[in-house]
């Protein structure tokens, strides 16, 4: 790993959490997260900051291996970092009324490049288990399954989709 990529084993030492209550739960703890993350979040996007080109997704999502490119979400497919090649997913759809394209529904950490009809296909499904689904790919890149109401990303994704949730629950 690069140096300034955590390596297996790795340690958190930092005293970002020194705040928050270690016999914290329920809802305690998520509102001892949630003041955290609004008193500390001090950078703000705009929803185009999450499109193509120079956005702040070219730089947040870039391929290690060719710099003009960027990596997608779902698949991990490098891709041009032209807007033309992906569109912008929200991990937590604006379907559900909670945002649009301002405040969550521009936060970096929310929005992430995917192609086309993979965001498409996912849509508004809820994330859970497929089985005996039907594959979500595009231009033969596989994004996950879907069946019914459920999406379900591949296995190397699903961490960063449950961080994402649990990030904009809070």
């Amino acid at each position: 790993p690069s140096s300034d990529q955590p390596s297996q084993g790795d340690t958190y030492t930092g005293n970002y959490y020194d705040g928050i209550s270690s016999t914290a739960t329920g809802l305690t703890l998520l509102s001892e997260l949630r003041e955290l993350i609004v008193s500390t979040h001090d950078t703000y996007t705009s929803y185009g900051d999450c499109g193509g080109g120079s956005s702040k997704l070219a730089k947040t999502d870039a391929d290690p291996n060719n710099k003009s490119n960027i990596l997608l979400f779902y698949s991990r497919a490098s891709v041009s970092n032209s807007s033309s090649n992906f569109n912008r997913e929200h991990v937590w759809p604006k379907s559900t009324g909670l945002w649009e394209t301002s405040g969550g529904g521009a936060d970096m950490h929310h929005i992430r490049p995917t192609k086309n009809n993979i965001n498409s296909s996912r849509g508004n499904l809820e994330f859970g288990e497929v089985s005996n689904g039907s594959e979500v790919k595009q231009d033969g890149y596989l994004g996950g399954y879907k069946s019914g109401s459920t999406f379900e990303p591949l296995d190397h994704v699903k961490g960063d989709v449950a961080r994402i949730i649990l990030y904009m629950f809070v």
